[in-house]
């Protein structure tokens, strides 16, 4: 059996994309062919090829992995089922055109692989079937109905005699063309060879439906027999499957040459039949199932633009428009002096001088399929000059003159705004048009009547009236200050100034007024009047420093008497001023961060910020003064020697939960809100001091005095009503 060549894989033509319901579904068949080789001892190798399109198809709907071939015997049932594993192979065919002049229109696509296994095959009684199935046909396929939800069965017939003298399939000699040219006959080989020498017979034979939309990759291929796709007639027939007036695809029996000319453009279901006959028996069957691609097809043509008129510029750009498979480019640019040339696509070229100049475009030069364009191109300067002429003040007229190396018919002259003033020739210059505002500029336009590439503009005005106007301001300032606005041009006997903002200007008339409330970009405009009624605007533009940020800040609430921690933490100062509404005493009112005695609650404190613009902002902050608790202590005294002592605190206000604090003669006796002291001694009378601490801190200082009665054994020195201890006198 033949080796063929798969970097150019038989299969064909491209099958626009269609996205089903899954991507297992989506539009992507081309062709393909089921083809064996008989290996000996009842070995063959199953040979499955298979096309799909890579420029319209989904893909996401690639080759099949694996691909499922069933067998079949001679009573239609499935006896063996074989899965063949995607390779990974993945050539692209090239396009092959008929006429080597003709142009790829690069738009054909088609992905090939090979499916191959070697399995075994019992001699039986009939033979055996192959058949391959996957859905979908392209839905831009012109001649079957329904293709984008119609499959493809690739079936094989192996007989009986086949498989008793090891007989291999015949195998398709060529790839048939990726697509063919409307219009254009197809003369094409579609022969096959026959490794065993059998005689073969041609056919053109209607396509097998195969799988569905709904079930795409069948894991069983369903039995035969298989359905023919449906053409749609007329004017598709098998005896007409490309739809020609004239001259209709047909194979001739014997030899396999395909003739034919395609005169509708579209794409086409094809198919081949081979059948191999051995002592005039039928041994097997291939079919190959293919599309045709037939569209327009562009010769090699040689093609630019360029203007063909150019002014005030030597420098032409070409924009290469040819068609050609490999193209060579060779232009020649002041032909015919070839010593000026490029083989650039879209080369630009500067020439010398003005002038008349003709240029050569050269395709494939010195190649089978070559073209040649040539065209003539101009050259030349184009300018408008203008006088403006003297007038009455107030409005002024202008001579127009146009030069250029070569003068058409006339000129239309037109102001900016695109209004016509007129359309002139050139042996009249030069030509008057006007009046215009002497106080005003124009931009005039003069366009050659024959060729509109060729213009050239120039200002006019203001004339006569001549007012210098110069503006200015005492910029930058800082926010809220007043700017200082001047007009300094010297010409002017009146002024009117005038804001595009909500700034306020104290005397719109006055040369140098001022203005307030001015925004950052702000623009000033004044209109200045000379003394002969001429006028001029200009202008100046504000610049506001921004407001530099501040903001203040205390260390939290303080307690009565202690010291009040400020900061200022804006970030944009570089000078601070801190003040007071109260009486509180700042440190150091200049420092970013100063403190603050004998604070009040509520005390507002405020600071000025300055930043290194000069710009001033202010902002405050509230002090927080917390109260002292309220606190009184008390005990049960006076007592005897050896009596206990009772000492009790009272808090009638603060933050609780409170904390306590006893102390005597320097010592810390206890932190309990009552104390009790059992057997007090003469040497623990005297003066108790309570500290008592609130919750938020803030503390206060109680003293309580204990008194000892006195000991007296003697009644005579009992006085009044005064109370001792001792002797049961108490």
């Amino acid at each position: 059996m033949k080796t063929t060549n798969y970097t150019h894989v038989k299969a064909f033509l491209y099958l626009s994309f269609f996205l089903f319901l899954t991507p297992l579904s989506a539009s992507h068949i081309v062709g393909g062919e089921l083809t064996y080789e008989c290996l000996g001892n009842n070995q063959y190798k199953i040979i499955l090829d298979i096309y799909r399109d890579c420029f319209n198809g989904n893909p996401n709907a690639y080759f099949d992995d694996p691909a499922h071939i069933g067998i079949f015997n001679s009573e239609n049932l499935l006896v063996d089922l074989i899965d063949i594993p995607f390779s990974g192979m993945d050539d692209t065919l090239s396009p092959i055109l008929s006429n080597p002049c003709f142009v790829d229109p690069g738009n054909v696509c088609v992905h090939t692989t090979r499916y191959e296994k070697v399995i075994t095959l019992q001699p039986v009684a009939g033979g055996y079937q192959l058949a391959y199935q996957r859905c979908c046909r392209n839905q831009t396929i012109s001649n079957i109905y329904t293709p984008d939800e119609v499959g493809m069965t690739l079936n094989l017939f192996i007989s009986e005699t086949s498989l008793l003298e090891c007989n291999s399939s015949p195998d398709f000699t060529f790839i048939p063309p990726v697509y063919v040219c409307v219009d254009e006959p197809i003369d094409f080989d579609h022969s096959a060879i026959d490794p065993d020498g059998d005689s073969l017979v041609y056919s053109l034979c209607t396509p097998l439906e195969g799988a569905s939309f709904f079930d795409p990759y069948p894991i069983v291929p369903s039995n035969p027999p298989y359905g023919n796709v449906i053409w749609i007639t007329p004017p598709y027939s098998l005896s007409n499957v490309l739809g020609s007036d004239t001259d209709p695809l047909a194979i001739d029996p014997q030899t396999g040459f395909l003739t034919g000319t395609p005169t509708l453009i579209g794409q086409f279901v094809v198919g081949i039949c081979v059948e191999e006959y051995r002592d005039g028996e039928l041994v097997s069957t291939i079919r190959r199932d293919f599309q045709y691609n037939v569209q327009p097809c562009n010769e090699t043509v040689a093609a630019f633009f360029t203007e063909e008129i150019q002014c005030n510029d030597l420098t032409v750009q070409f924009q290469n428009q040819s068609f050609s498979n490999t193209p060579d480019y060779l232009w020649y640019f002041e032909y015919p002096d070839v010593s000026v040339f490029s083989e650039e696509t879209n080369p630009s070229h500067t020439y010398p001088e003005a002038g008349d100049y003709t240029v050569m475009l050269i395709v494939n030069p010195g190649q089978t399929c070559v073209d040649t364009f040539v065209k003539e191109i101009h050259l030349t300067n184009y300018e408008l000059l203008a006088e403006p002429l003297a007038c009455d003040g107030t409005t002024f007229m202008v001579d127009l003159q146009v030069v250029a190396d070569t003068l058409s018919g006339g000129f239309v002259v037109t102001d900016q705004d695109g209004n016509e003033l007129g359309i002139f020739a050139y042996e009249d210059m030069p030509v008057s048009v006007g009046p215009f505002q002497a106080d005003q500029s124009y931009i005039l336009t003069a366009l050659d009547t024959a060729f509109a590439s060729c213009s050239s503009s120039v200002e006019v005005g203001p004339v006569i009236c001549e007012v210098a106007c110069n503006a200015s301001a005492n910029i930058p300032i800082c926010p809220e200050e007043v700017l200082f606005l001047s007009e300094d041009g010297g010409d002017a006997v009146s002024w009117q100034w005038s804001s595009d903002g909500s700034a306020v200007i104290d005397d719109p008339t006055a040369q140098n007024p001022t203005a307030t409330g001015v925004s950052d970009g702000e623009i000033f405009t004044v209109v200045v009047t000379s003394a002969e009624g001429c006028t001029s605007t200009c202008t100046t533009t504000a610049e506001v420093f921004p407001t530099p940020s501040c903001s203040a800040e205390t260390g939290g609430p303080i307690c009565e008497g202690e010291t009040l921690e400020l900061s200022e933490t804006g970030g944009d100062a570089v000078a601070w001023q801190w003040s007071s509404d109260g009486s509180a005493v700042i440190d150091d009112p200049t420092a970013r961060n100063p403190t603050a005695t004998g604070v009040s609650d509520g005390e507002i404190f405020t600071v000025l910020v300055t930043d290194s613009n000069g710009c001033t902002s202010t902002c405050s902050v509230t002090a927080e003064v917390l109260p002292p608790p309220e606190v009184e202590a008390v005990n049960n005294g006076p007592i005897c020697v050896g009596d206990m002592l009772i000492l009790m605190s009272d808090v009638s206000s603060g933050t609780p939960p409170y904390s306590y604090t006893w102390s005597f003669d320097g010592q810390v006796i206890s932190h309990s809100f009552k104390v009790y002291i059992g057997g007090v001694e003469s040497s623990q009378a005297g003066i108790y001091t309570l500290e008592v601490i609130d919750a938020a801190g803030c503390s206060s200082m109680a003293e309580t005095e204990v008194e000892l009665l006195p000991n007296l054994t003697d009644p005579g020195e009992i006085a009044g009503d005064e109370y001792f201890c001792g002797s049961g006198y108490d």
